[in-house]
């Protein structure tokens, strides 16, 4: 059910401040750039900045680190996660690669799964 991790991310408040910090950690080059999401390679593991709303920061506050996970069966795996009594920080919705949900674990860790080439309507 749950593949490869896809991602990893956090959320950002200042997207050229963390960039030009990650790029002299990581001593590289972003491999895509954008105002919103910006990705660098690790290892071959895509490392990624996401800016973050004032409104999810609100919601939420800082979050850290944000696991992605490829998975076959977003459908299937939402009604695992329900079942096993966690929150849903938010449901099905698009990106570029495909439908992501948004979920934490039982100790309120943020967690995403990705089913890839689907969108959020066929879902549901």
């Amino acid at each position: 059910m749950i593949g490869r991790v896809n991602v990893v991310f956090c959320f950002v408040t200042d997207m050229p401040r963390a960039v030009s910090f990650y790029r002299s950690l990581m001593e590289t080059e972003p491999a895509f750039e954008s105002s919103h999401w910006t990705e660098f390679l690790a290892g071959g593991l895509r490392v990624a900045l996401h800016l973050s709303s004032s409104e999810s920061t609100a919601k939420s506050g800082p979050t850290g680190w944000v696991p992605c996970f490829e998975c076959d069966d977003l459908r299937l795996l939402r009604e695992r996660v329900e079942a096993a009594g966690v929150r849903f920080e938010r449901e099905f919705h698009d990106t570029p690669s495909g439908a992501i949900l948004a979920f934490a674990d039982p100790d309120g860790n943020p967690l995403q799964a990705i089913q890839l080439g689907v969108q959020a309507k066929d879902l549901a």
